[in-house]
């Protein structure tokens, strides 16, 4: 089984909203998302999915999926330090990626790091 661990985010600034790469996920089978934050960020951390083709790709070869959905029970309320951690088996959809948002966007300042750690074939 192959296995792929990438950074989401290294000192993403909470005072704005930070989406992620979107991950290619279409021959993976299992997936788990960690991160972390220090500060007094307010906001919504989330995991978010696409069915788009893997074929949906940039003019310059990069992937861009249109249509994002937020994958159930994945959204948590951010207030203050913290972390947030997601294991998620048996994937249908093609992409994912991570979203901040803040609650009041230029205040209430956070640092974000996290991982995505990737398991299929």
């Amino acid at each position: 089984m192959k296995t792929v661990n990438k950074a989401l985010f290294t000192n993403g600034d909470m005072e704005t909203t930070l989406i992620s790469q979107p991950f290619n996920v279409a021959q993976v089978y299992i997936y788990a998302v960690q991160c972390e934050w220090t500060g007094t960020p307010l906001g919504t951390i989330e995991v978010q999915a696409s069915c788009d083709p893997e074929g949906n790709v940039h003019s310059d070869g990069g992937p861009f999926p249109t249509t994002w959905t937020v994958v159930g029970g994945s959204s948590d309320p951010v207030s203050g330090p913290g972390s947030y951690l997601r294991n998620v088996i048996g994937i249908g959809y093609n992409w994912i990626r991570v979203v901040f948002t803040p609650t009041t966007p230029g205040s209430n300042a956070g640092a974000l790091n996290g991982r995505i750690n990737l398991k299929g074939f």
